[in-house]
């Protein structure tokens, strides 16, 4: 996948390193660069084990990317992707980024026409201990809302599920970093989740199951996903830039 914007061409590394699969990647890299991009990011989110032919890869593309005098920036990487860089003192050599990755995503959540709302932004990282801490911070807010307890307990369950949901499809590393913001008024609060992981709409009905179903068929799984949609009232899902999911949830409290 290929996805030009401002100058920037946004390309997703092979998850395997078939030969078809190697073939359409120079491919597109080959016409990225033909339209002298600025920058040239490569998507790493697919890429769950890393060989010599990878870092071979990579390292290809970083030769022409400088040749054709375009940067090229990493993104989504692996712990171990970036522990292999390191290893081989390459880490250094491609454009990461980082805070700006952050910056972004605080943007995109940041709450807009709230006025008369009470608002929180977070940044955690997409580890479980973080998770944990994000999650017993944005309760914290919600205590101050002075809302009826079970809208607490239903919030609790919404922002639990949607982060293990983001931890578990999206690919992203430990280090990643997943941003959150709530806009609350008198009648709802708006919550949005956004992350650098691998496109997941959980909107998609394929992805919801029927209870009575599950239950008879004695499944274990897939219950997350289900769980919060029923609790919200209103669920949006959109793959920004070709990089970034956003879930927008919204619950009503009173008409």
């Amino acid at each position: 996948m290929i996805t030009d914007t401002k100058q920037v061409a946004t390309i997703n590394l092979p998850s395997e390193l078939t030969q078809t699969n190697v073939e359409r990647f120079q491919r597109h890299l080959v016409d990225a660069l033909r339209d002298k991009p600025s920058e040239v990011i490569l998507d790493c989110a697919n890429l769950l084990h890393v060989t010599s032919k990878d870092i071979a890869l990579l390292w290809q593309a970083h030769e022409q990317c400088v040749s054709a005098g375009a940067e090229i920036r990493l993104v989504a990487m692996s712990q171990y992707l970036v522990r292999i860089l390191k290893t081989l003192d390459l880490y250094e050599c491609f454009k990461r980024d980082e805070d700006q990755v952050r910056a972004r995503l605080t943007e995109i959540v940041r709450p807009v026409d709230s006025a008369g709302a009470t608002t929180y932004v977070n940044l955690f990282a997409a580890s479980d201990e973080a998770a944990d801490a994000a999650l017993l911070a944005f309760l914290e807010f919600v205590g101050k809302l002075g809302l009826p307890q079970i809208a607490e307990l239903e919030l609790r369950t919404i922002f639990y599920e949607v982060a293990t949901n983001i931890r578990t499809h999206s690919g992203l590393s430990e280090n990643s970093p997943i941003a959150f913001s709530a806009s609350a008024s008198d009648s709802n609060i708006a919550l949005i989740f956004a992350d650098t992981g691998l496109a997941f709409d959980p909107t998609d009905e394929a992805g919801l199951i029927n209870m009575k179903e599950a239950a008879h068929a004695r499944k274990t799984r897939g219950f997350g996903i289900t769980m919060f949609h029923r609790l919200a009232d209103a669920v949006r899902y959109e793959r920004r830039d070709g990089l970034v999911n956003v879930l927008r949830i919204t619950k009503r409290w009173s008409n």
